[in-house]
């Protein structure tokens, strides 16, 4: 019998991976509280003399990239290929709307660290995605 033993996933895509997916369970749980409590948000800003509030296109779509990055990110711990694709588009999605909404700063460069991270762990292991069907 000729048995191979399974590539795993490295120590540093589980380690990006949990980071990302910590910090998007933290958005989506505040989205879906600013979601919920819109209007009691809004008062308050306006109490305080805030001009601006939460429109409900800054909410849905947080919560939107959250779900997504998630999804993205157990595909990738699962060796599916189609994980890597939807982990980029849905990242760099999220640079242009964030860009369109507040615009440029130096705090989008920063939050680059950990794609970039995450690109040369799997660069490092990609002979695991190798040879799989992208569907």
């Amino acid at each position: 019998m000729n048995v191979q033993p399974k590539e795993k996933i490295g120590a540093g895509i589980k380690a990006i991976s949990i980071i990302t997916i910590v910090f998007y369970c933290i958005q989506l749980l505040y989205s879906v509280y600013a979601l919920v409590f819109k209007d009691q948000l809004n008062s308050q800003l306006a109490q305080q003399g805030v001009n601006t509030t939460f429109s409900l296109n800054e909410i849905i779509v947080p919560i939107i990239f959250s779900v997504l990055m998630i999804v993205s990110i157990v595909l990738i711990l699962l060796k599916n290929t189609i994980g890597i694709f939807a982990y980029y588009i849905v990242y760099i999605s999220s640079i242009i709307y964030t860009i369109f909404q507040s615009g440029f700063s130096t705090s989008i460069l920063i939050g680059l660290i950990l794609p970039v991270l995450m690109a040369i762990f799997l660069y490092q292991k990609r002979a695991i995605f190798k040879g799989k069907e992208i569907i």
